[in-house]
């Protein structure tokens, strides 16, 4: 008992970490929490409709996996699978369209048959 009259709190001690460590640093959040995951930095939020989220949940508990599992792995192969254009076969076909004369008109003088067009009733619906 304390001064007061009350029964004083035993001091908290951390909780003990899987390996017996009883440190603050590295314990987890909850008893059955992964520690596969305490390296991560970063948090994405994705916004779903109920019936997408339904699906995916769904998908993910007949995989045995959690939903954020199940969306890890999805981005990755996403990811892995998405092919994207070679950056030099982009920037060689510029050079090669910026060597060519094409025919330009004058930028002024076009704009001015475009809205005469329209105001004569000849242009787009």
């Amino acid at each position: 008992m304390n001064a007061g009259g009350r029964l004083s709190a035993a001091p908290r001690r951390p909780p003990l970490r899987r390996d017996g460590d009883r440190s603050p640093l590295g314990r987890l959040t909850h008893a059955d929490e992964s520690d596969r995951l305490t390296n991560m930095t970063k948090r994405l939020q994705v916004l779903l409709g109920d019936e997408e989220l339904a699906e995916i949940q769904d998908l993910a508990r007949r995989r045995h996996q959690t939903t954020a599992a199940w969306v890890r792995e999805a981005l990755r192969v996403a990811r892995d699978t998405t092919t994207y254009p070679e950056t030099g076969r982009k920037l060689r076909a510029i050079r090669e369209a910026a060597g060519h004369a094409y025919p330009a008109a004058d930028v002024d003088a076009m704009l001015r048959e475009i809205a005469g067009g329209y105001g004569e009733g000849g242009g787009a619906s």
